[in-house]
């Protein structure tokens, strides 16, 4: 009988199934990784001048205080750092805010605020509650906190420095009512702060323009960056070989990626 003869060709279809399908994602992993190192590549575009402007100290104003300010129904003993540039009116308000193991004393350490006030700005830095020399508040009253203190020190353009666990009051104090913190907010330097996680639905409502600040050996760096990428005016400033205090292992960088920040806020 004449009939098809079989070609020799013993087609296993599982494994070409099996083949077609490990081909499908190795295909899609490639392209997911491609286009998401396409997206990094566009935010980090903070660029860093090669100088900063010469720091003249004798220009500078310092004062270190402690006021009593109202939250709620009790009264909450802060501590403060200021420094000003003498005869100057400041272009805005550089808030710093602190991690868990430290105080306002380490970024007068660095000379953050001197730097800020040298550029025109009005440095403020602050011991979180229960921290350094200011007293304990209840977890409920984090999320008014900042905005109590920042109209206690009548701040306006205020630009807030999160580093870590400060993020708890920075995060709060921006996202739960992003309009109404834009009021008195004109930008944003998070450096790698805690909770960002919690806000990522908020972040696309916010049109404060964003410096986010990480340390390439910071382990947690990508996590938050993943999550502050969301917000529609950020722009990304790895710091070299440093880690999650970045801003201290490298202040020489630090501050030139902040400086050029604030100049273009201030412009």
């Amino acid at each position: 009988m004449g009939g098809l003869r079989p070609s020799g060709l013993n087609v296993n279809k599982p494994v070409v199934f099996g083949l077609v399908l490990l081909c499908l994602v190795i295909f899609l992993v490639y392209r997911y990784s491609f286009e998401s190192e396409i997206q990094t590549e566009e935010i980090m575009a903070a660029p860093v001048p090669e100088t900063l402007p010469d720091l003249d100290e004798a220009v500078l104003s310092r004062e270190s205080k402690e006021f009593n300010l109202t939250l709620g129904d009790k009264s909450v003993r802060i501590h403060v750092e200021q420094v000003l540039k003498k005869s100057t009116v400041p272009k805005l308000d550089i808030l710093f805010l602190h991690g868990a193991s430290f105080t306002s004393q380490n970024w007068l350490e660095i000379k953050s605020l001197d730097h800020v006030a040298n550029w025109g700005y009005r440095g403020v830095a602050i011991d979180l509650p229960g921290k350094g020399k200011t007293d304990a508040i209840a977890a409920s009253e984090s999320g008014k906190f900042l905005d109590a203190f920042i109209s206690a020190l009548h701040m306006s353009n205020v630009v807030i420095v999160s580093p870590s666990a400060s993020g708890v009051y920075s995060l709060s104090y921006l996202f739960d009512d992003p309009e109404l913190s834009a009021e008195i907010v004109k930008g944003f330097v998070p450096i790698a702060p805690v909770q960002t996680h919690a806000y990522t639905s908020k972040y696309s409502e916010s049109q404060i323009p964003t410096l986010i600040v990480y340390g390439t050996k910071d382990s947690q760096g990508p996590l938050v960056l993943n999550d502050l990428k969301l917000l529609p005016k950020s722009e990304v400033a790895p710091i070299t070989d440093a880690g999650h205090a970045c801003y201290m292992d490298k202040p020489d960088q630090f501050h030139k990626v902040l400086y050029n920040f604030l100049q273009k806020l201030s412009s």
